[in-house]
């Protein structure tokens, strides 16, 4: 699933962003438990079932062929419910993926609830979500809770009947036959109703598979050629919306050929950081085309972009990893001790290989900047293009001037592509800017 994703185009994830937490979490949680538990009671309970009914047709086949019936009807009645408990823990999963988003969306805004005092606010709209989903799971339980009770009453009411009939004088049945049976049907049944109760479950985790499946039906990117190097980039008309209304790029136009340096400013919300996205490949635009070498993007192998493109945004994306450990998975290729510490001495990252938490956030501001100018360092070499989304933000003064320092150099070499997104000064000369 995880490689289905990493194949699909962002527009998609961002449409489906919170239902895709729940479900990488307590979907697939619940799948397991489906593969590891249920299924495994089913067949055993299917296994004790056909062994007894086996044994019942060797001493008498009209008593076992009736009460293999009974087994099969209340299997039936088992599976003439299973579109109403679906559809029941359907919309119990929905109110559980509500709940998963308001409890998200109250971690992320933990500092904005701190510091604003937002206790009451999170508190009442918890409660109403909270009320919402126990409301909900309530009814729908009562649904599945009245199928079981018909099938588990069946079950209970079938050998009691066939008891009563055993014992009648017109039934023939000796003492032996009659003991044998009723413990035979009362063995089969109850196994059956195993076999039910874990068809049950199975049903009512129906969603959680839909839910997988919807995933698994992501379109995929279809780029199949493959990129060696981009000497040319060309946005043609391009214009792109996150959400319908909202245009972040309208009828772009530019052209960059390699070895230039270009500087990409705007005001706040002009789609500086669209572009690079767009030209990542994360996104694919509403109208106009972006071509590389004079060919659609989408021709290509993501692999391949991501190779070629080396994309540095402003606050940064962090492994939970050591330094080193990063870099390494980063650039793709071991990052060996010597190299990391000329890395460290470089940027005057001090901290060493220190562990890297919360995907960053136990860094300082400054630490994460340098830690992006070793991803640059580690990985500039195979890429030809580079872009850089407001890195200079948040250095200070000398690592400012040493990550200039390397961009300049890198420049002069006219070996590459170099997009730099700015929205005040322009931290590096450029050869021209586009202005958005």
């Amino acid at each position: 699933m995880q490689n289905s994703l990493l194949k699909t185009s962002f527009s998609d994830i961002d449409k489906n962003a919170e239902s895709l937490k729940h479900t990488l979490y307590y979907d697939v949680l619940f799948i397991y438990s489906v593969v590891a538990v249920q299924l495994p009671m089913v067949l055993k309970s299917l296994v004790v079932t056909v062994a007894a009914v086996a044994v019942g047709f060797f001493f008498g086949a009209m008593y076992a062929a009736v009460i293999l019936i009974a087994f099969l009807i209340g299997l039936a009645v088992s599976f003439a419910s299973r579109k109403m408990i679906a559809g029941a823990s359907r919309r119990t999963n929905l109110k559980m993926k509500e709940n998963s988003a308001e409890a998200s969306e109250f971690i992320d805004n933990l500092a904005l609830a701190q510091l604003n005092g937002l206790g009451g606010y999170y508190a009442k709209k918890t409660e109403r979500t909270v009320d919402d989903f126990i409301a909900t799971a309530k009814r729908e339980d009562l649904k599945t809770y009245f199928w079981h009770g018909i099938v588990q009453n069946y079950n209970q009411l079938f050998t009691i009947v066939l008891s009563a009939l055993l014992a009648m004088p017109f039934a023939g049945s000796s003492i032996v036959n009659l003991v044998f049976f009723t413990m035979l049907a009362d063995m089969i049944m109850t196994q059956g109703m195993a076999v039910q109760d874990g068809l049950l479950g199975v049903m009512k985790l129906q969603v959680c598979f839909e839910n997988v499946e919807h995933i698994l039906r992501f379109p995929q990117r279809k780029g199949r050629e493959c990129l060696s190097s981009v000497r040319e980039i060309a946005f043609e008309r391009v214009s792109f919306s996150y959400k319908e209304g909202e245009t972040a790029l309208r009828d772009v136009s530019f052209r960059i050929e390699s070895g230039e340096s270009v500087r990409i400013s705007g005001t706040n919300g002009s789609g500086k950081s669209t572009v690079a996205k767009l030209l990542c490949g994360l996104y694919a635009p509403d109208s106009g085309e972006i071509k590389l070498n004079g060919q659609p993007i989408d021709r290509f192998l993501q692999s391949d972009l991501n190779a070629q493109i080396l994309y540095l945004e402003q606050e940064g994306r962090f492994l939970n990893e050591t330094a080193r450990e990063h870099l390494s998975a980063i650039a793709g290729r071991e990052i060996g001790e010597k190299e990391f510490s000329a890395l460290c001495e470089r940027t005057k990252f001090t901290e060493g290989n220190v562990t890297i938490g919360e995907e960053g956030g136990t860094l300082s501001p400054g630490q994460r900047k340098k830690l992006m100018m070793m991803e640059y360092l580690a990985c500039r070499a195979q890429a030809s293009v580079v872009i850089l989304d407001e890195v200079f933000a948040g250095l200070d003064g000398e690592g400012r001037e040493e990550f200039a320092k390397i961009l300049c150099e890198d420049m002069r070499r006219r070996e590459k592509i170099f997009l730099l997104i700015e929205h005040g000064e322009a931290a590096v000369p450029t050869d021209r800017t586009v202005a958005l």
